[in-house]
């Protein structure tokens, strides 16, 4: 970690030696290589469903997220709603069994849209908001199992993202941080187990939920998705 997250922004980080190790399940993020109007939009992309990926490592009762990243950033909040300002959220929370092995010469559309909701945009009740990806990107996404616990195990980074440039806007160049950089980071982050400085051991947004008072308005939790991208 020292290599790779060192620097004024990293270096409590830096300081953990000890971190758990979630399971990798040796899977990577892809978009869907079916042939889709609007496959990648300005604010959206379009996804492979995990499908047979988890199975051997995951319980009824646990959940798979898609955590969406891009290299800019300071700290930041898990909720959808303040990603304009900080560098990742986590999205479309659902079981295992939405995520079965396909049946043999199966006609279901088996995708997932990122981006795609817009009434829940602004609403703070709805950290989970799988809201419109503000700029072009590049992002990065993977895949992660919880348990009651917390994570436990995880995809690979997809390759870098990029979502079609609306000509109207203007906006300068997003540098994307190595697969590796990248990795070591935002994993120190989401596997510190009962840490809350600098990193807040990652939940599920309902379980956050559950604990903030009825009419509050402010920060659901937070992680560190510090400067990846200076230490590639």
């Amino acid at each position: 970690l020292e290599s790779i997250c060192s620097g004024p922004q990293n270096e409590q980080l830096a300081s953990f030696s000890r971190c758990l190790s979630l399971v990798s399940v040796g899977y990577t993020p892809r978009l869907t290589s079916k042939d889709l109007a609007g496959k990648i939009t300005s604010s959206t992309f379009t996804l492979e469903q995990p499908r047979c990926v988890f199975n051997k490592f995951v319980t009824a009762t646990d959940e798979i997220w898609l955590l969406v990243a891009r290299s800019s950033g300071t700290l930041c909040e898990l909720p959808y709603q303040s990603f304009e300002n900080n560098s990742c959220y986590m999205t479309l929370g659902t079981a295992p069994a939405n995520y079965p092995c396909p049946a043999e010469e199966s006609s279901k559309l088996t995708v997932l849209r990122v981006g795609n909701e817009v009434d829940c945009k602004t609403d703070p009740a709805r950290p989970d908001c799988n809201g419109p990806l503000p700029e072009p990107g590049p992002y990065r996404v993977k895949f992660l199992a919880f348990n009651s616990g917390g994570p436990i195990a995880e995809s690979r980074w997809s390759d870098p993202i990029t979502l079609i440039q609306d000509p109207s806007v203007s906006r300068g160049p997003l540098q994307m941080p190595s697969n590796a950089s990248l990795s070591l980071c935002a994993d120190a982050c989401l596997s510190l187990e009962g840490r809350r400085s600098p990193c807040l051991n990652l939940q599920r947004p309902e379980q956050v939920r559950s604990r903030v008072p009825e009419g509050t308005s402010g920060s659901i939790t937070e992680i560190i998705c510090r400067s990846i991208a200076s230490h590639t």
